[in-house]
């Protein structure tokens, strides 16, 4: 299974609620699901306490845009890419997900 994920938070100086989570999730993800493949998109350079593990099934993908990166640059790569699941963890979702894509929020 594919799985992409928004982590583009991860890239922030300030260490918080939201970001502390996706690290945590993101830790145990690799381990739980060898076999998958997790996609883990983010912007810029991670701060440096919140980069994720380095399992063999994530590959990290740095894409940037300068304005609406999750309903441009973000949702371009999830065409590309054809995950099976999108997961974000945050409130904002591409406007046109792919159709084949489940995908889930947390609020």
């Amino acid at each position: 299974m594919r799985i992409a994920i928004q982590a583009a938070d991860l890239d922030h100086a300030r260490i918080d609620g939201t970001r502390v989570y996706i690290l945590n999730l993101l830790k145990y993800f690799g381990k739980l699901d060898p076999s998958g493949e997790f996609l883990i998109y983010h912007r810029g350079e991670f701060n440096p306490e919140l980069a994720p593990p380095d399992f063999p099934n994530y590959r990290l993908k740095k894409i940037s845009a300068p304005l609406l990166w999750t309903q441009t640059r973000f949702a371009w790569e999830l065409f590309k890419e054809h995950p099976d699941v999108l997961w974000m963890p945050m409130h904002n979702l591409p406007f046109f997900p792919p159709k084949q894509t489940k995908t889930f929020v947390t609020i």
